[in-house]
């Protein structure tokens, strides 16, 4: 029986029959005995749809903002998601093909200026699978939210695939192993849809189905191995739908085969003004004057102090509202977030009266921070009921001079109230966002000095714990301390003899030299030239994925240290001696590749042109042929030259696995204070300097 005239659609939206529609198109010829051509049946199904609708916008249309009693309309401050090619290493390239990879990479922002960033949707459109990576509060979920909704209006939908969304949190999936058809099957069964099992089975095969998995960062790491290897095989079983899965860039997301890597990406200016003329609205009081408004917050990220903010959507939502509360801009990312925690819990309850005894607000913070801190330090995100009240209940015994306490369910319930703790699923618990819970996580560190040690041997190099340690930065008076406890676990990092040797190597044959970098750029320069040396040597992919993920750092590094000369920089990278897989050896770009390394100035001139004379004295030997000993000798003798020159040695560049994940540590520790110093309130100038001077050293 034809759709149309199964039921009076008077009532029914036209984007619910257009679902039925397609359900009902996929289900025939798979009848096996089941109704779906009877009426009551299809009566059933677009009832269903319309059902599901309506608890997908429930759900997930909305979102609810720090500072605002009610929950806004998503599409009301939604903006767009931009996407870039994150042209990760993947696990199933041969070391040649990455080594050229690696060459091909000539500047730090070569990927984000040479290519063009693409609307999400219209990358959604064209890749089946998609894995979607962004920092924190960049809009990974929302943008998983407003794919679903398009998929939900039918033709008129920008989303050209005819297929039905399911989204599925991942932090709400609390078993051992995830049971993808399991949860999905929730959602069908919640909205009462007829023959779930048959129609779910059928869409699966016939690919009608929009996965859509949020926050595989989310899943406790001890599991996460699990829940990847299931969407593995869950979409190996159902390879005709399409998938689209979000994960934090920072998080330990594996090899997942098929998957298009794509990052998101961050808010340029204009995106930042339309971002903040979205949102602002919604926290100024009548008759304000917008403009002004506007123009302040435009100026203020442009300061100093704010320059370095990561300016996500929902930090710059929080921003608007601190500043339309307080109509003045805080000092810092950090202090964004410290007030409008403060505002929370200063402004009193917004819906109704405080519980009879009601704590202090620096008082309910530090149990916040104490929960936050407790949470993260287990990686839990999602708090069960049960033992959130246990937490409550233990802290509220170990605190002196409460005479009338609240009860830990009125203060679970006053939490929620204030838009700090948002309830889940079964009786669960999340902080309104990642980032809040970081924050109150590092106020909790600055108040004490034994959790910061241990904090230090456990979690520094943790990217989990990434954003934790710039808030920190910013939670105390002065972050000397922080720094000088950062360095140290930095240098545990070097044991290695070989590590300590080339790390010695880079401060002596920078010294004395003419150039106008600081020593420290100089030798994050000098170990970026041995880094791409010793990639030449490498034999297996693990080892170079190692050593080019190190080199990556040093750049990174190289950034912020050396900020004016890291394209220079760069351009000296695109040399490759491999000696095992040799390319063409081009003697003439090896030259060119010196000539680059000359104007850094980072190695003595007499070095340059030692090595200069080397190579032109190879220009006879040169290869005519593409005979693979030939390339090989010739290569060594190239690379020979290139490390006797800058008295470098072969052994300081045969890194084991063990030593260039070693390394991999120590140079992101070292990124790490470089950003908690500029994040940092204060840091004293004898203490940073001293820092610097040995950084790249033993």
């Amino acid at each position: 029986m034809p759709l149309n005239s199964m039921v009076n659609l008077a009532a029914t939206p036209a984007s619910s029959t257009q679902l039925a529609a397609l359900i009902l198109d996929t289900l025939q010829g798979d009848q096996q005995g089941h109704p779906t051509d009877q009426a009551s049946f299809q009566r059933s199904l677009v009832a269903a749809i319309d059902r599901y609708q309506q608890f997908y916008h429930q759900r997930y249309a909305k979102l609810s903002l720090l500072g605002l009693n009610q929950a806004i309309p998503l599409a009301e401050v939604y903006l767009p998601t931009q996407l870039i090619d994150e042209r990760t290493l993947r696990y199933f390239e041969s070391p040649k093909t990455l080594k050229q990879l690696n060459r091909q990479r000539r500047s730090r922002n070569h990927d984000r200026q040479a290519d063009s960033v693409s609307p999400a949707i219209e990358v959604a459109n064209h890749k089946q699978y998609l894995l979607v990576l962004g920092e924190p509060g960049y809009g990974k979920s929302t943008f998983l939210r407003a794919l679903g909704l398009e998929a939900l209006k039918g033709a008129e939908s920008n989303y050209r695939r005819q297929c039905f969304p399911i989204l599925v949190p991942l932090r709400n999936c609390r078993a051992e192993t995830l049971d993808l058809y399991g949860e999905i099957k929730r959602s069908l069964q919640f909205c009462q849809f007829p023959e779930v099992d048959h129609i779910l089975t059928v869409l699966l095969e016939q690919g009608r189905l929009l996965i859509l998995l949020d926050g595989l960062d989310e899943v406790v790491p001890q599991r996460r191995d699990a829940v990847q290897q299931e969407i593995q095989t869950f979409v190996d079983r159902y390879p005709k739908n399409r998938f689209i899965i979000s994960c934090r860039k920072s998080a330990g997301y594996g090899g997942l085969r098929r998957f298009t890597t794509m990052e998101v990406a961050p808010p340029g200016p204009k995106e930042v003004a339309t971002l903040l003329r979205q949102q602002l609205p919604l926290f100024l009081s009548y008759g304000s004057d917008f403009i002004e408004h506007l123009k302040t917050l435009v100026v203020s990220l442009n300061l100093p102090r704010m320059r370095d903010s990561n300016r996500t959507p929902f930090f710059l939502m929080v921003l608007c509202w601190v500043y339309s509360y307080t109509q003045r801009i805080p000092s810092s990312p950090s202090a964004v977030y410290r007030e409008a925690v403060d505002l929370l819990l200063e402004g009193g309850p917004s819906h109704g009266g405080s519980p009879e005894g009601w704590l202090k607000a620096d008082l309910a913070k530090a149990l916040l921070a104490e929960l936050a801190f407790q949470g993260l330090s287990t990686q839990t995100i999602l708090y069960d009921r049960q033992i959130l009240l246990r937490l409550i209940q233990e802290f509220l015994n170990n605190t002196v001079d409460l005479d009338n306490p609240p009860t830990p369910e009125q203060l679970l319930h006053y939490f929620c109230q204030q838009g700090i703790l948002t309830s889940a699923v079964d009786q669960t618990y999340v902080f309104v966002h990642r980032t809040v819970q970081e924050y109150l996580t590092a106020y909790y560190l600055a108040q004490y000095d034994s959790p910061l040690s241990l904090l230090m041997q456990d979690r520094i190099t943790d990217l989990y714990w990434r954003e934790v340690f710039l808030l920190l930065a910013g939670q105390v008076d002065c972050a000397d301390r922080l720094l000088l406890l950062m360095e140290e676990a930095a240098q545990h990092s070097l044991q290695s003899d070989r590590l300590r040797a080339l790390l010695r190597w880079t401060q002596t044959a920078t010294l004395n030299t003419n150039g106008p970098l600081k020593p420290a750029g100089k030798r994050v320069a000098a170990l970026a030239t041995a880094l791409d040396r010793a990639l030449d040597l490498t034999r297996t992919l693990q080892l170079d994925a190692a050593i080019h993920y190190a080199l990556n750092l040093t750049l990174d590094l190289a950034a912020i240290v050396a900020s004016a000369w890291v394209t220079d920089l760069d351009r000296t990278l695109a040399l490759d001696l491999d000696v095992e897989q040799p390319l063409n050896p081009n003697l003439e770009i090896a030259l060119e590749v010196v000539m680059e390394l000359k104007k850094l100035q980072i190695f003595a001139d007499p070095k340059i042109a030692l090595l200069v004379s080397r190579l032109k004295r190879l220009r006879p030997q040169q290869p005519q042929d593409k005979d693979p000993k030939a390339l090989r000798d010739f290569n060594r003798q190239m690379l020979q030259a290139w490390l006797e020159s800058f008295d470098l040695e072969w052994e300081w560049l045969q890194l084991t696995e063990t030593e260039a994940t070693a390394l991999q540590d120590y140079l992101y520790i070292c990124l790490l204070i470089q950003e908690c110093r500029r994040a940092a309130v204060r840091v004293s100038w004898e203490v940073w300097q001293g820092i610097e001077d040995r950084m790249f050293t033993i």
